[in-house]
């Protein structure tokens, strides 16, 4: 008798021969099935126990969500059994242990079988996504010579699969009970053929029981080309004192072009203009303070029309003053002249400050002995327009602050200012983080540009601020919609960020997958994001179909080797996903995700040395995954070993 059938290939003709059933003798009961001796005790099975067993069977394996570890440490085994609850697809066949499973025995006696219905079908939040929405895998006939054969040293269920139908689906298991004579079906009890008795639904094989589990996904974040900024001083202050001979005040263009024009000249071809100038005239103490002031007006108009005239400046960004008499430069002069005696110094520095009118003062200096030489050697010196400009970048490049220190014009550090470059870099370990992001906010507070919202975003990220990294970037795309990374970078650290998202939230970033693919199709890290996100929003078969495709011919990184082993973990291929895992970590020692996710497959087998091994690996490379242990149910019952004490926070 073969033990595995399709349910869909029944014929109906056999069903039709059971109907005629013989009279049951008043000493069976309603629905008998058989009288049985099992473990010394003597069973009456009928329809009324077989259901009343199958539905307590049915209660403790119908928890989709519940993953059932083993409970045992078989560190010290060759060898790995299924414990009860456990599922695995290995090659083309569906291994699994039922909890509290039905005592095969008291039933399988003279002809009598147990039909094991298989079904799957499609997670409701995926049908939209999976075509294949439900089907038969076929009927397991467990009778006493299969029982016999498949039970030591533990019965495990045997569902060979003909295609990948299951991956990521919802297993459904029905039961029914018949008897076989000579091969041949000969009876149906309860009528459980037409109707079988069901459905369980076990933690297989989909996503859900793995979901509390914190499985890593290594995500490569896109490669964001993200160049230097470079920048200038957005302009600096200049100064100049211009002198006047004694009751002068022209100061024509061949005068400008020996004292100011050769300074703005060169000035220009460092890429600077003048944006402003402020021209004070002033007068020395000699002659009647009225025409002085007079005096020290046309000094200052005529010094601003010259620097209208020369460098083309607005009229409206040039002022003039006249402030008169500088009695502030006379006293200068005074403190600092050798050629007047001290006596005289003093008693000149004592009529300057006190009470009176400047004609008074200068009258009482007059009568002083060293008068012709304070007129000489002092009085001159007052006779001047202190000239204060300010110039601007005239260039292409971006700048930022302003040089604050004052400049002589005719200093030769006004062309070392005008050459210094300040450089705006993205985010890597170990720089200034505070000073840099200084000057990219400081940027973009006149410079909406792309690049620098991408720099910024770096330095967030840095941080571990992924959400207003996420903005900047999106500012980024927004201003510069040519640049294919920024979208195509939103999405990868989306889907860093995509295990805090709500199912509908991911299920939005899947749809936003979809066309970045449709507009990038050749780009391969696209196609490999997107398919961890399928695993996250439980599109398990589509996952691996994508990784199938995306492998082909290709050389995966070490990161698509633990991706793909998350997705085949998920559809309980417990073998090829630590095949996946022990990959990643042979191309790359360094991958922490890998280790942690093969601890828990060893975990889920109850393996505690190699769980612990792969555990120190994981956390020596990244600490955060200590805290990814405990409330875990991968490691739920390994927590309780002491040994685990040493991951406990401290």
């Amino acid at each position: 008798m073969n033990s595995f059938y399709n349910a869909a290939n029944t014929a109906t003709a056999t069903i039709g021969v059971i109907l005629f059933a013989l009279l049951i003798g008043s000493c069976k009961p309603p629905g008998f099935i058989n009288k049985v001796k099992y473990k010394g005790e003597k069973y009456i099975n009928t329809c009324e126990t077989f259901t009343n067993d199958i539905q307590k069977l049915i209660k403790e394996n119908s928890n989709q969500s519940e993953l059932r570890v083993s409970q045992y440490d078989n560190s010290d085994f060759d060898y790995y059994y299924l414990d009860p609850g456990q599922f695995e697809i290995k090659a083309d066949t569906l291994y699994f242990r039922l909890v509290k499973d039905l005592k095969f025995a008291q039933y399988l006696y003279k002809g009598v079988a147990v039909h094991v219905n298989a079904r799957y079908k499609v997670l409701d939040k995926v049908q939209y996504l999976d075509e294949t929405t439900d089907g038969e895998l076929g009927t397991l006939i467990i009778d006493e010579a299969y029982y016999n054969k498949h039970r030591k040293p533990f019965f495990i269920y045997k569902i060979p699969l003909t295609e990948p139908v299951l991956e990521g689906r919802q297993i459904f298991l029905s039961f029914g009970v018949v008897k076989y004579k000579k091969g041949e079906l000969n009876k149906v009890f309860c009528n459980t053929i037409e109707t079988p008795i069901g459905f369980a639904l076990p933690a297989c094989c989909n996503a859900m029981p793995w979901e509390a589990t914190k499985i890593q996904s290594a995500v490569d974040f896109p490669t964001v080309d993200v160049p230097d900024e470079t920048f200038y001083y957005a302009g600096f202050r200049s100064e100049i004192d211009l002198t006047f001979a004694n009751g002068e005040f022209e100061y024509t263009d061949s005068i400008a072009s020996i004292t100011l024009k050769p300074y703005f000249d060169k000035i220009k071809e460092l890429g600077f203009a003048l944006e402003s100038v402020d021209i004070k005239g002033y007068a020395s103490p000699t002659g009647q303070e009225e025409k002085n002031r007079e005096l020290s007006v046309k000094r200052a108009q005529k010094v601003k029309d010259a620097v209208v005239r020369i460098t083309g400046v607005s009229p409206a960004a040039a002022k003039s003053s006249g402030l008169g008499e500088d009695w502030s430069r006379v006293t200068q002069a005074l403190q600092s002249s050798a050629a007047i005696s001290p006596t005289d110094r003093d008693k000149a520095l004592k009529i300057i400050s006190k009470d009176g009118t400047n004609d008074e003062k200068e009258a009482k200096l007059r009568k002083l002995g060293s008068w012709e030489v304070m007129k000489e050697q002092v009085m001159g010196k007052a006779r001047h327009a202190f000239v204060s400009m300010s110039f601007k970048y005239a260039g292409d490049k971006m700048t930022m602050q302003r040089y604050e220190k004052m400049l002589p014009l005719d200093s030769k550090e006004i062309e070392k200012v005008a050459k210094t470059t300040t450089t705006a870099t993205a985010y890597k370990k170990g720089i200034n983080e505070g000073a840099e992001l200084k000057k990219i906010n400081t940027l973009l507070r006149d410079y909406a540009k792309a690049n620098l919202y991408a720099m910024r975003a770096t330095y967030h990220l840095g941080k571990n601020d992924v959400n207003t990294a996420l903005e900047d970037l999106k500012k980024a795309s927004q201003l510069d919609r040519a640049n294919k990374q920024y979208p195509a970078a939103i999405q990868g650290y989306k889907l860093f960020f995509v295990d805090t998202y709500t199912f509908e939230e991911r299920q939005a970033l899947y749809e936003e997958y979809n066309k970045l693919a449709e507009q990038n199709p050749s780009d391969e890290d696209i196609f490999f994001n997107r398919a961890i996100l399928m695993d996250k929003i439980w599109y398990v078969n589509g996952a691996l179909n994508e990784y199938e495709k995306l492998f082909e011919g290709r050389n995966p990184t070490a990161a698509n080797y633990n991706n793909r082993g998350v997705a085949r973990l998920k559809a309980n291929k417990l073998t090829a996903a630590e095949n996946d895992f022990l990959k990643a970590i042979d191309m790359n020692d360094k991958l922490a995700e890998a280790y942690f996710n093969v601890a828990i497959i060893y975990s889920y087998r109850g393996l505690t040395t190699k769980t612990m091994d792969n555990l120190d690996k994981a956390i020596a490379i990244d600490e955060k995954f200590k805290e990814l242990i405990f409330n875990n149910p991968a490691f739920s019952v390994m927590a309780e070993d002491p040994l685990f004490d040493k991951y406990k926070a401290r």
